[in-house]
């Protein structure tokens, strides 16, 4: 029986990817995550999961066919046949082990969350079959990474991302089986697009779709500028051409007011004061102490209980702080104040 491989390719960020094992010798297949380099051998069905946002229509993933010895032919086949997943091309022709084909595969994702299954059936049986998960959810896990920032009111953070085009010879890897070059080029330019979800205005993406030639790099810049005060979340969302599985973030920031230490005196007991001035049109100051390290959350509720915002929200010194809010883009009524560090809280009324 003629070796053939069937070989997943994704560079750029650390992920991790999984296969059953069966005891048919019926090819090899590989796959990389962007540190490790993973072979299963006596594999008969790739088993593959991919998590997507609902509705997503402009996702497509490339998986990479190839042999190790004469030319091998592919008639590939979903099945069932859906309408959210067309595959280009599905017929095609490996001449040798250094005549990879990129295979796309399209995806036009339902509105509908749930579970959708399909097989990539090679009907000439020259190839391992790819038994296909699509998760349609609002909360991905696959490819995802998690990240924080803490920030003050009426700031801006940025963050940079440096994104390149070598090919794919991550960490100088060849795919097993390819007898090429030390490098895999399956294009000479490699279209990159960035989005969120959902679709904040407090981030943005510079440049946030882009084209980057071989060898050539680019940085992104991430901006970051909620406002007001509280905790935001938001998914970064990343499609790089030439990937087979897409990259998410997600982003939790936090963003406290202008916290002033008014006296580094260590207090004898938590105390939470009145507001000043009060009543107060549009600003008011806030005071407590802290007889010890805690870790401080202030936040402002209207009488239904619904919170406002979130003014302190971080671990904070031993000592007397202030902090200054803003009421302009709320309607005149009546708020509570409510503080919680450790097992110290009290609420306050303000108008």
């Amino acid at each position: 029986m003629k070796k053939l491989i069937i070989f997943v390719l994704f560079i750029y960020l650390v992920s991790s990817s999984f296969s059953q094992i069966n005891n048919s010798s019926k090819g090899i297949i590989s796959s990389y995550n962007g540190s490790d380099f993973f072979t299963y051998s006596n594999l008969l069905v790739v088993n593959d999961t991919l998590d997507f946002f609902p509705g997503t229509t402009f996702m497509s993933y490339w998986y990479y066919y190839s042999n190790t010895q004469n030319p091998i032919s592919a008639n590939l086949k979903v099945v069932p046949q859906v309408t959210w997943l067309s595959i280009t091309p599905n017929i095609f022709t490996s001449n040798n082990c250094s005549h990879v084909i990129p295979v796309i595969f399209n995806f036009t994702v339902p509105q509908q969350l749930g579970n959708y299954n399909v097989s990539i059936v090679d009907s000439n049986g020259n190839y391992n079959t790819i038994n296909l998960l699509m998760r349609v959810t609002n909360n991905p896990l696959r490819y995802r990474t998690d990240s924080l920032i803490s920030m003050q009111s009426g700031q801006t953070v940025q963050r940079y991302e440096k994104v390149f085009w070598r090919g794919l010879n991550a960490a100088g890897w060849v795919p097993l089986g390819y007898c090429g070059p030390t490098t895999y080029i399956p294009g000479n330019q490699r279209t990159i697009n960035y989005y969120k979800n959902p679709n904040v205005n407090w981030l943005t993406f510079n440049p946030a779709n882009y084209t980057i030639n071989l060898y050539d790099s680019i940085v992104v810049i991430k901006s970051f500028n909620p406002q007001p005060a509280g905790t935001y979340n938001v998914f970064e969302c990343k499609h790089f051409q030439w990937l087979t599985y897409p990259r998410y973030v997600y982003w939790t920031v936090n963003v406290s007011t202008d916290i002033r230490k008014i006296c580094g005196v260590i207090q004898e007991n938590f105390s939470l004061y009145q507001n000043y001035p009060n009543p107060f049109n549009p600003n008011t100051t806030i005071r407590f102490d802290l007889p010890k390290k805690e870790f401080v959350k202030l936040k402002i509720y209207d009488l239904l209980g619904r919170e406002v915002e979130t003014l302190v929200n971080e671990q904070l010194d031993a000592g007397s702080y202030s902090v200054d809010w803003n009421a302009s883009q709320y309607p005149s009524d009546v708020y509570l104040y409510v503080i919680a560090a450790g097992e110290f809280s009290d609420t306050k009324r303000m108008i």
